[in-house]
């Protein structure tokens, strides 16, 4: 999967940045447009679009700018790396982002950080103590 890292900002305001991830950069800004206007959509309160109408920007202002483009082998890797980029620009605390992409804590995380050691604990034999055999 191919996927593009991107940031959006704006001459007025440079310090607040907003990162994201895709693999269709096009579609991606064309779908920001229609969110940020659209108040039918379940994200049209998030921050970035509701600073985007408070301060009157003109949707055509902003700036995408890529930062990076990788063929990644799975979402979760490149959510990895967006998470970078969110932590390099500090766009969550003061930034436009929301939440953070990829939580290491996990469960899903823990399982394939620690696959070998869950298989070995299934693996293990027990006794049953109803009628004693091994399992």
């Amino acid at each position: 999967m191919f996927f593009v890292f991107y940031k959006i900002t704006h001459k007025n305001f440079p310090n607040l940045i907003y990162i994201g991830s895709t693999e269709n950069f096009h579609l991606r800004k064309t779908t920001h447009k229609n969110r940020f206007y659209d108040k039918t959509k379940s994200v049209y309160n998030l921050k970035l679009y509701t600073f985007i109408r408070e301060n009157n920007i003109d949707f055509n202002e902003l700036e995408f700018q890529i930062l990076s483009q990788f063929n990644m082998k799975s979402k979760s890797h490149a959510l990895k790396h967006e998470r970078y980029w969110m932590e390099k620009y500090d766009s969550i605390k003061n930034g436009l982002n929301e939440r953070i992409p990829y939580n290491p804590s996990s469960k899903q995380d823990y399982q394939i950080r620690n696959k070998d050691k869950i298989n070995e604990k299934m693996m293990e034999k027990i006794n049953c103590p109803i009628c004693k055999k091994i399992m």
